[in-house]
């Protein structure tokens, strides 16, 4: 729920004890309606006070658990590098898991569940920067790796003709992909998310990330594909 929601609902508290609890109270003969009435509103001005807190600290421990969950990002570079495994065709299990999905919404209320996640990704737990890092670190990671590689052939005099894609184009396009369908998952939570300017910066910066390295992939794989 909202913070804006929850204001709603403030207000309508004090609106029934107005009209419906404080009537009451004055056909019961208690001497100082007003006082109570006054209590009343102290009590829900403080609660509203703690709302933000409160959510604040609902954001940081959602934001943490999905920071945890960016982690296997880092270990792309060990399903590939010198295990044979197939060209990547899709996101990796991880990125399903962060962020939540819209079929996390069956759980409950779906305009509640819209309103906490816009929360989280508009409130400033931007994890689209941390999940840039990561796969930045990653990717020049394997920029190395590949260059040092190069070199010791060339100073073997061992550089052979590559065929196939390499594990370190592999790498790239994993991550690439995992970019995609992570990119696409915060999209569909739709206008809220794309409202806040500083996240939409970020997303297209790591949209950026992915592109380049999906590109790379595959222009380096063509070119050192034998012609037929």
């Amino acid at each position: 729920m909202s913070y804006n929601s929850l204001t709603a609902h403030f207000l309508q508290v004090k609106q029934f004890f107005s009209d419906s609890v404080v009537p009451k109270l004055s056909l019961e003969a208690v001497k100082s309606p007003s006082l109570v009435q006054d209590c009343m509103a102290e009590a829900v001005r403080r609660i509203e006070g703690l709302v933000p807190l409160s959510a604040d600290s609902i954001t940081s421990q959602v934001g943490q658990a999905c920071s945890r969950n960016l982690e296997p990002a880092r270990t792309i570079p060990r399903l590939y590098r010198r295990t044979n495994r197939e060209v990547p065709q899709q996101a990796l299990s991880y990125v399903g898991e962060h962020p939540p999905t819209p079929r996390d919404a069956q759980r409950g209320d779906p305009c509640q569940f819209r309103e906490a996640v816009e929360h989280l990704y508009c409130g400033g737990s931007h994890k689209e920067v941390q999940y840039h890092e990561i796969t930045s670190e990653v990717l020049t990671s394997v920029k190395r790796t590949e260059d040092s590689l190069l070199k010791l052939r060339r100073n073997r005099q061992s550089l052979l003709p590559a065929t196939g894609m390499s594990d370190d184009n592999k790498i790239r396009l994993q991550i690439a992909l995992d970019i995609e369908a992570y990119y696409s998952q915060v999209e569909n939570f739709g206008s809220g998310v794309a409202r806040d300017s500083s996240l939409s910066s970020s997303l297209n910066q790591l949209l950026e990330t992915g592109k380049a390295a999906k590109t790379l992939a595959v222009t380096a794989s063509s070119s050192s594909s034998p012609s037929s």
